[in-house]
């Protein structure tokens, strides 16, 4: 089957592909499953047997009696040993509990769209790890059939940078959460398949655009043909730091500083059973050409900006000649040309 979820699949009960895996999905209203089905609104409807389940729900979720083994100001988590179950509470009490086969969210209230994304995707990263993939915060894009996977905090431009590679002609994973995991010692990439979100003003007028639902940067969200699915092989590592009044700018990182770069964006850090893998994960993508990138300091220079990096990340890619050599900085003109821009 092809077809993408829609809050009507979603209310009913489908099945989805998420990096290889089979994900039932429910929800037991039509608000609950636009939540959800806006979070995988480009994903693949499936006809096989689930291995795992989300469902969201509107009752109420137990949580345990003692303090929490991990709080924030975004998120409190229990979890036990014995069982392999976590516990999430967020904001406005939204809660899950998870297993390694389903993930529960629930409240009897009526929360945010972002809320419900918020939850599921901690929740999901910990579903997916116990089988063995990863969920980084991060974008991805192809070059020459590779994964270039590109890592950044909130706000450092990797949805912009995912637009500008899809401008350039290149295939997009993903603009905000990258699922990897080891095949045989290669790193291979897939993206969640949620829709890219933009600025308004990075794209204005593009066809098939619309508003990110309850989302407090008024981002719009592009059509499902700026995506591609798949799983990839890794050719490169970017991270993405603030702003620099040189302009836009790549400069090679120590493996070393790659190795904490990944780590930090994992969700799952704190379970110690997937600690072993997310280490070898992270150390394979430091072994791969690696750089850090930077923006100028112009808010409407940021499309510019990001395609600039494009071509330097298209040039440092084709001028490695070995998986294992970062090389240098890549010169401000690629080899060869990336492909023709779209639309």
């Amino acid at each position: 089957m092809s077809a993408e979820p829609d809050p009507t699949a979603v209310r009913t009960g489908t099945v989805i592909d998420v990096a290889g895996l089979a994900l039932a999905v429910h929800a037991d209203d039509d608000a609950r499953a636009e939540a959800i089905a806006s979070l995988f609104r480009h994903a693949t409807i499936v006809d096989t047997p689930p291995d795992c389940t989300l469902r969201v729900v509107a009752t109420p979720i137990e949580l345990p009696a003692t303090d929490p083994d991990v709080e924030t100001a975004e998120l409190a988590q229990w979890r036990t040993t014995d069982d392999d179950t976590v516990w999430l509470r967020a904001a406005g009490d939204l809660r899950a509990r998870g297993t390694p086969t389903e993930l529960v969210v629930g409240g009897p209230g009526d929360f945010p769209t972002r809320t419900y994304r918020f939850v599921v995707l901690v929740g999901l990263a910990r579903l997916l790890a116990d089988h063995g993939r990863h969920l980084l915060h991060g974008a991805a894009f192809l070059i020459d059939g590779r994964a270039v996977v590109v890592l950044g905090n909130t706000g450092m431009g990797k949805s912009t940078l995912a637009y500008a590679a899809h401008r350039a002609g290149l295939g997009v994973i993903a603009d905000d959460a990258v699922i990897v995991h080891l095949d045989d010692g290669t790193v291979r990439i897939a993206g969640l398949a949620r829709p890219i979100s933009v600025a308004a003003d990075v794209a204005p007028a593009l066809a098939g655009a619309r508003p990110v639902p309850d989302d407090l940067r008024s981002r719009v969200e592009l059509p499902a043909d700026t995506l591609v699915g798949g799983t990839h092989p890794a050719a490169a590592l970017v991270v993405l730091q603030g702003p620099d009044p040189g302009g836009a700018a790549l400069a090679p990182i120590a493996g070393v500083e790659a190795l904490h770069a990944v780590i930090r964006v994992d969700p799952t850090l704190a379970d110690a059973q997937h600690r072993p893998r997310l280490f070898a994960i992270a150390g394979a993508l430091g072994r791969l050409p690696t750089w850090r990138a930077h923006r100028g300091t112009d808010p409407a220079r940021a499309l510019d900006d990001a395609r600039a990096l494009v071509t330097l990340i298209v040039a440092g890619v084709r001028s490695t000649s070995t998986p294992g050599d970062a090389g240098g900085p890549p010169g401000p003109t690629a080899p060869a040309p990336p492909p023709a821009p779209r639309p």
